[in-house]
C-alpha cells in the first residue's frame, strides 16, 4: 500500500466517531456510553483512550490510524441522509453498480446507477453478512476507490461531486459524455420529484389557481416526457359527473377552467374538492414517473 497522505484533521476524526450512528440499541445509549461502545468496536479501550491516541500520535502514525478508523466507521455506519444512495463495487480496475435503464445511444443501451433507500439497502446487505461501506464524504470515497474496494453505498450528493472520475472506469464504449449527461438528468429528476412532492403537500385553500396550474403544467410536461402514452383511469367526481383526470384534466386550459369554475361556485367547498382532485392527479403523475425511473 502506498503511503497515505493526510486524510483529515484530528478533530474531524474525533467528531466522526462522536457523530457515528450504527443502529441497534447503541444509538439509544447515553452519549458517554455510546462513544465508549463505538470506540471499543474500533479497537480502543474507551473513547478517552481513542482520543488520547489520536491527539498524541505523530503525523505518520495518525494517517495510518485515521485510515483504519475511517474504514471501520464506514463499515459500521448507517446511511445518514434521506436522499438516494447508489450501490457501487470496485472489481479490479472496474467499477460496477446496480443499474437502471436511462436512455439509448443509437442502438446501444445506456444504464446508470440505480438510486436506493440507503438505510434499507444497508440493512439488507448486512443481514446477508455482505461487506458494505457507507460513504458520506469525499476522503472516504477516495480511500474506498483506491484501497478498500468491495461494495459501497454512496450518498447522492457525493456521487454528483466525484462521478466523472467513476465514469472513466466504466468503459469508453459507452461514451463518457453521453452517460454523464444522462446521469445528470436522472439525478435532476429525482431531486425535481422530491421538490414536487413538497410543493404538492403545501397546496391549500389559499393557494391561487395560477400557482396550482403552473405546478400542474410542470408535472404534466415531465410525465408526458417520462411516461409517454401512459394513462391512469382513477375516477373523480365533479358536480355529480364522472371525470377521468388523464382523459379530461389533461392540459393547462382544462385544469384552469375546472379550478376557476369551482372557485366561483356558491358552495365554497367546491374549490377545496377541485384542489384535492388536481393535487391527487399530480401525486399520481409524480409516482408514475418515480416508478419509471427508479
Amino acid at each position: 500500500m502506498e503511503p497515505i497522505q493526510s486524510i483529515l484533521a484530528r478533530s474531524q476524526l474525533i467528531r466522526s466517531v462522536i457523530e457515528l450512528r450504527i443502529g441497534q440499541d447503541v444509538d439509544d445509549y447515553s452519549e458517554f456510553d455510546r462513544v465508549n461502545h463505538i470506540s471499543i468496536l474500533l479497537g480502543f479501550k474507551s473513547f478517552s483512550s481513542f482520543q488520547f491516541v489520536i491527539e498524541s500520535s505523530d503525523d505518520g502514525q495518525f494517517n495510518k490510524i485515521a485510515h483504519a478508523v475511517l474504514k471501520s466507521i464506514c463499515r459500521l455506519r448507517l446511511p445518514q441522509s434521506t436522499d438516494p444512495y447508489f450501490e457501487m463495487e470496485v472489481q479490479g480496475k472496474d467499477i460496477v453498480f446496480n443499474s437502471m435503464w436511462i436512455g439509448q445511444d443509437g442502438l446501444r443501451e445506456i444504464r446508470g446507477p440505480r438510486p436506493m433507500v440507503g438505510t434499507v439497502r444497508a440493512a439488507n446487505l448486512r443481514n446477508r453478512n455482505e461487506k458494505v461501506y457507507v460513504l458520506e464524504h469525499e476522503e472516504e470515497y477516495n480511500l474506498w476507490l483506491n484501497y478498500w474496494h468491495a461494495k459501497a453505498l454512496i450518498r447522492s450528493e457525493l456521487i454528483r461531486e466525484v462521478f466523472y472520475g467513476v465514469i472513466d472506469n466504466i468503459g469508453p464504449s459507452y461514451g463518457v459524455e453521453n452517460i454523464s449527461s444522462q446521469l445528470n438528468i436522472v439525478f435532476d429528476v429525482v431531486e425535481e420529484l422530491d421538490n414536487f412532492d413538497r410543493s404538492i403537500s403545501a397546496i391549500n385553500a389559499s393557494t391561487s389557481v395560477r400557482e396550482v396550474v403552473t405546478m400542474y403544467s410542470k408535472i404534466k410536461k415531465l410525465f408526458d416526457h417520462r411516461c409517454p402514452g401512459e394513462t391512469v383511469l382513477s375516477s373523480i367526481n365533479v358536480r355529480g359527473d364522472v371525470f377521468r383526470p388523464w382523459a379530461h384534466l389533461n392540459n393547462e386550459e382544462i385544469v384552469t377552467a375546472y379550478l376557476r369554475v369551482s372557485l366561483d361556485d356558491f358552495d365554497v367547498s367546491q374549490y377545496q374538492v377541485a384542489l384535492r382532485n388536481v393535487t391527487e392527479s399530480m401525486r399520481q403523475m409524480v409516482q408514475r414517473i418515480r416508478d419509471r425511473i427508479l
